[in-house]
């Protein structure tokens, strides 16, 4: 099986869709054979009509009856078609979402979230042109079926062998296919150096604003990269634009040859088959030509399966149990270079400054207890991962707030936010009372100050709303606020989170005095 097959497989076992699969298959077959029974049942009553003209009503009631019966058949699948895109799609944002949550947080920690949504954009947006592939396989031997019956219920009213018709059409589609096959081979190639260019592009501007802003000697190199992108696109799209001139032409020709076959016995049974043929060969033409641009882009969609599956995958077991203690008895790692000086015990309801110079090592400490740090060598109670389960980290300079209305950068875009707390969160932040109202918030336009109180309002309103939290480390939460109000929101989250263990890390003087235990960080030695 195919990695998309693979994939598509997993999704309809683990959301329970696979009814919903077959129901597809079953109707998209039955939807086809019903299209094609009409031109079966019509090519049999135009052989017999000229002996039964009596049965003219008869077989006219029954061409309209199989016509009637299509209308549903047709309407049902294709809401059951519909239906299955849509729920595969939930399924495949449901299932890489799962994956996200739980991604080792050393990787997590570098994720570029943007370009994980994106591609779980794109391949949700291919999706349907797998499941339309599915369809269109249905449907192609059916129209296949029809070619033959045409041939032979001609070949019935003439003495030479119309059995030409099928050969022809067979050295037809095997010469579409061949091209096919051979054009999506070097259609995959240019598809991957564009990847290529977009990634690199993509890259370059998100990581390179500074190069940007600073000096013009990027201009040359974006232009370049930008041009051979979309020269490789144009390169496609001509392929593609020559393979369909190509086709049309081949078809023309093959029609041509049937026509001056019979030309010298044409009647009007045959005028009327010939071009039930050309239609039919144009339909299995162009639905050849539709799989195989469909089946183009399965490389994309493979290309965002790799990477969305690429990411180290760590369950985060659930505990309960409310962490009463944590000892730490050994820990040492190389690179940063960490070493536990003397055993650590911390306690519930313990309120600990993490100290040292910068570079020393405090946040490395932290990122060990969430797990995004893999020491080498440690000894810890409870299991590191029952403790990173119940922690809450924020991470220093990390601007995770975007432009949106006030309420839902606080709630973090809860469906049902708790107003009331929002309120709370953003008095204790000491917001100013200007963005005390549910508005259009733009960061930018923000001092540094407000963005800093905005982030705390809003890991308080979640850390309420999520008891088990029971392990709180803040690293530098109190940047670029004064230093009153920095001791002053330091008090407030000391006092609302005093059921919880909070371990601190400020380079504010005044804030460091607000406790009395005391783990410090030097060098990368750590002692109590």
């Amino acid at each position: 099986m195919t990695i998309i097959q693979n994939h598509i497989k997993l999704l309809l076992n683990k959301y329970n869709l696979t009814v919903l699969y077959k129901k597809f298959i079953y109707s998209s077959i039955l939807n086809a054979f019903s299209k094609d029974l009409f031109f079966w049942v019509l090519l049999y009553f135009m052989y017999i009509i000229q002996d039964n003209m009596d049965k003219l009503k008869n077989y006219s009631i029954i061409l309209l009856f199989i016509l009637g019966i299509n209308i549903p058949i047709k309407k049902y699948a294709i809401n059951i078609r519909i239906n299955l895109i849509e729920e595969i799609s939930i399924a495949n944002t449901k299932y890489y979402i799962d994956r996200m949550i739980n991604i080792s947080k050393t990787e997590l920690l570098n994720l570029d979230l943007i370009r994980y949504f994106n591609s779980l954009d794109t391949l949700n947006d291919n999706i349907e042109n797998y499941i339309m592939n599915i369809k269109v396989k249905n449907e192609i031997p059916f129209k296949l079926v029809t070619l033959v019956i045409i041939a032979l219920t001609i070949s019935r009213t003439k003495e030479s062998n119309s059995l030409i018709l099928i050969f022809l059409f067979i050295i037809l589609y095997s010469i579409i296919k061949i091209y096919n096959d051979k054009k999506i081979v070097q259609d995959v190639k240019l598809h991957e150096k564009c990847i290529d260019y977009e990634y690199h592009l993509r890259n370059y501007v998100v990581n390179s604003k500074n190069l940007l802003i600073n000096n013009n000697v990027n201009k040359e190199y974006l232009i370049k990269n930008y041009t051979s992108l979309y020269n490789n696109y144009r390169l496609i799209g001509d392929k593609n634009n020559k393979y369909n001139v190509h086709i049309n032409s081949l078809v023309f020709i093959v029609i041509l040859m049937i026509i001056l076959i019979y030309l010298k016995k044409l009647n009007a049974f045959n005028f009327i088959s010939y071009f039930i043929i050309l239609n039919d060969i144009n339909f299995v033409i162009n639905k050849v030509n539709f799989y195989y641009i469909n089946k183009f882009k399965y490389d994309k969609i493979e290309v965002k399966i790799h990477y969305l599956n690429s990411f180290t995958i760590e369950p985060i077991p659930k505990s309960n149990n409310i962490i009463n203690k944590i000892t730490i008895t050994r820990l040492s790692h190389s690179n940063p270079h960490l070493i536990l000086k003397e055993p650590i015990y911390i306690y519930k309801n313990e309120h600990i400054l993490v100290d040292g110079l910068s570079g020393s090592g405090k946040t490395s400490l932290l990122y060990f207890l969430k797990g995004i740090l893999k020491i080498d060598n440690y000894q810890i109670e409870p299991n590191i991962d029952i403790i990173n389960s119940q922690t809450y980290l924020t991470l220093p300079n990390h601007k995770s707030i975007y432009d949106g209305m006030l309420y839902n950068i606080i709630s973090n875009y809860e469906m049902n936010p708790d107003i009331d707390l929002i309120m709370y969160s953003l008095k204790l932040a000491n917001i100013d009372t200007i963005l005390n109202e549910n508005k259009l918030i733009t960061i930018n336009k923000l001092s540094a100050g407000e963005f800093s109180r905005l982030l705390i309002a809003r890991l308080v309103y979640i850390i309420k709303r999520n008891p088990l939290y029971t392990i709180l480390l803040f690293d530098e939460i109190d940047e670029n606020l004064n230093e009153d109000l920095a001791l002053k929101l330091c008090r407030k989250i000391k006092e609302i989170f005093n059921d919880k263990i909070i371990l601190y890390i400020s380079h504010n003087v005044i804030v460091k005095n607000e406790f009395t235990k005391k783990i410090t960080v030097n060098n990368g030695i750590i002692s109590i």
